[in-house]
């Protein structure tokens, strides 16, 4: 008996073969289901726990399967894939090769041999078709290529000859373009130099005569006003550069902060009388932090100066413009409008001062924006120059001037400020002429200043001042900086900033129509009969009960109402409702614990200890 291998030959086998290795093989369920036997031949025989023979394969694995899949139902579907999968297999090999496992594979089909011999011969002749085909789909393609190649090969030729003709129309026209480019530039500097000119005899003009001037130099040259004012701005700023206004050489030797702030202080009571002192405090500071602003300060509040009237005499004007002269390219600024005063600050950072500011804010809303802005530093304000937005960093030092009681500020403005008010000089009261110039003296003050901040910036930077009860928030970074100043002054000076603080800020600082509202209702609470609760009709008439309260006339729409307190206290999420008087009818009204965290985040006062104080008044 003989038997194929997978190279063809022919191999003797003994009639009765020779058991030599086996396989025990299990189920799922560890029951034996049958045993591979290997024989000497190399073939598989599948023996079933009785001892049958049931069938014999060339390879271990298909005995193994046989075994396990005997009894099985594997779905059609299945048997199909895998029938496929085989045929291709096979049908990729050699004959020798798929003609040796065809036995195998046709056992583990359950087909006859022939039958699968015929698919196996089926796969190969539709591989072998399909090879042929893509031969000669591959030598259409390179065929294509070919004729592709050719054709950009013409196509670059054609595009090398064009370009060089664009390069000579190109060199054509830019020798024209140069030419035409130098008569431009030749008329824009003859245009320029006329422009200068004119801007050069506005520049000597009074101060009072500069925008009818430039208004009529913009008419006669056809220009753009808002342009022509923007270099009138620099050529301005380069001439008081030029007088030492703006930044100075600091003072070659260290200063004593408290006697600079002494000079500072005596130096402008010779021209101007400030009769709160605490106010004059306020401006020495702030003069000094105006010159280590633009260093290090987070917040920048402006110093704000008020008269009662607009008479004149009350020397807010003279203020102002002496600051101008004391602090770092101090600008008194009249009339503001467009991206060229936005520019203006975000090129030089100068003191911006701005008197008369009343009208000016009623007119120009945007003006509010600015000083709210740039209140924080790092808060742009966008703008649209030539149909492209542009961000202005307006972080600099403010003087505002204005007559007080105008409410040309919303109080969120009001409250980012140091805020004073100017009296008239009496007429015992004597001062020096003030020239409206620069000087040496103003000069030495201003260098003597670059040096404090060129010396204690830093230190400045890192300071944590003690801040009065109450100074929180808004209010704390208002001031921190003046208070660490001082407290670097010594002497006399840290006394003084903290009571200018605290006397301007009640003065001057009117809380919230809600903050008031529940400082009102704390005090009701300590009157009310009735302990922790307060009625809505009993509420109304006290808020009614002093008739210069704002409450008499509330939005100028008369005495407030129960709803216009109900509308007040809405915002803090309280709301009247049912209460219970011990001894009185049920009413609507309010109990004090539903105030506990207005009272204690807004004013800072415990309920427990509002309660406490009624208790011992009324003992």
């Amino acid at each position: 008996m003989v038997h194929d291998d997978p190279t063809g030959k022919s191999q003797p086998v003994d009639s009765k073969p020779e058991r030599t290795v086996t396989w025990p093989i299990k189920g799922d369920s560890g029951v034996l289901i049958g045993t591979v036997v290997r024989l000497a031949s190399g073939l598989h025989q599948c023996v079933l726990p009785d001892g049958a023979v049931i069938e014999t394969f060339k390879a271990h694995k298909f005995a193994v399967e046989f075994l396990h899949e005997r009894g099985q139902t594997i779905p059609s579907e299945e048997r199909a894939a895998r029938l496929k999968t085989d045929v291709n297999w096979l049908a990729h090999e050699s004959q020798a090769i798929w003609r040796w496992w065809l036995p195998d594979y046709a056992k583990r089909h359950g087909l006859d041999e022939a039958k699968l011999r015929e698919m196996i011969e089926a796969e190969i002749e539709a591989n072998e078709k399909k090879a042929r085909e893509q031969k000669l789909e591959d030598e259409r393609r390179e065929q294509r290529a070919e004729k592709q190649a050719e054709k950009k090969a013409r196509q670059e030729k054609a595009k090398a000859k064009e370009e060089r003709d664009e390069i000579e129309r190109q060199d054509r026209r830019a020798r024209r373009d140069a030419r035409d480019q130098l008569a431009a530039e030749r008329r824009a500097r003859q245009r320029q130099r006329e422009i200068d000119q004119q801007l050069a005899i506005i520049l000597k003009q009074p101060i009072a005569e500069h925008d009818s001037r430039l208004m009529e130099t913009a008419t006669r040259l056809g220009e753009d006003i808002n342009g022509l004012r923007a270099q009138f701005v620099e050529l301005l700023d380069a001439e008081r550069e030029r007088r030492g206004i703006g930044d100075v050489e600091p003072w070659s030797e260290p200063v004593n902060v408290n006697t600079l702030l002494s000079d500072i202080h005596k130096h402008r009571r010779r021209y101007v009388i400030i009769h709160d002192e605490h106010g004059a405090v306020a401006t020495t500071l702030w003069t000094a932090h105006s010159w280590i602003h633009n260093e290090i300060a987070t917040h920048s509040p402006p110093l704000l100066i008020t008269s009662a009237d607009d008479e004149g005499n009350a020397a807010k004007t003279l203020l102002c413009k002496y600051l101008q002269y004391q602090t770092p390219r101090g600008k008194v600024v009249g009339e503001l409008s467009g991206a060229s005063f936005f520019h203006m600050i975000d090129r030089i950072h100068p003191t911006l001062i701005i008197d008369n500011a009343e009208n000016l804010f009623k007119r120009k809303k945007d003006l509010i924006e600015l000083l709210n802005n740039s209140w924080t530093r790092g808060v742009p304000v966008p703008r649209q120059v030539h149909g492209v937005t542009v961000e202005y960093d307006v972080f600099c030092p403010k003087v505002i001037g204005a007559i007080a009681g105008s409410n040309f500020l919303p109080p969120n403005s009001m409250g980012r400020s140091i805020h004073f008010g100017m009296l008239p000089k009496l007429p015992s009261e004597t001062v020096e002429k003030f020239q409206y110039a620069d000087n040496d003296e103003f000069l030495e003050q201003r260098r003597k200043l670059a040096r404090f901040a060129l010396d204690n910036a830093e230190a400045l930077r890192t300071a944590n001042p003690a801040v009065p009860d109450g100074f929180d928030n808004r209010l704390q970074e208002n001031w921190r900086l003046l208070f660490a100043i001082a407290d670097l002054a010594g002497g006399s000076w840290p006394k003084r900033a903290r009571a200018a603080a605290v006397k301007l800020t009640k003065q001057y600082y009117e809380p919230s129509v809600g903050r008031q509202c529940l400082s009102l209702f704390v005090e009701l609470f300590l009157m009310s009969k009735y302990e922790g609760m307060i009625t809505s009709a009993w509420a109304q008439e006290q808020f009614v009960a002093d008739p210069t309260s704002i409450w008499v006339n509330y939005k100028g729409r008369g005495p407030i109402t129960q709803w216009g307190i109900k509308g007040i206290l809405a915002a803090y999420h309280i709301r009247p409702d049912l209460i219970h008087p011990r001894g009185d009818p049920t009413v609507r009204g309010y109990k004090i614990e539903w105030f506990e965290t207005a009272f204690r985040h807004y004013l800072h006062v415990e309920v427990a200890d509002i309660l406490e104080q009624r208790r011992k008044q009324k003992k």
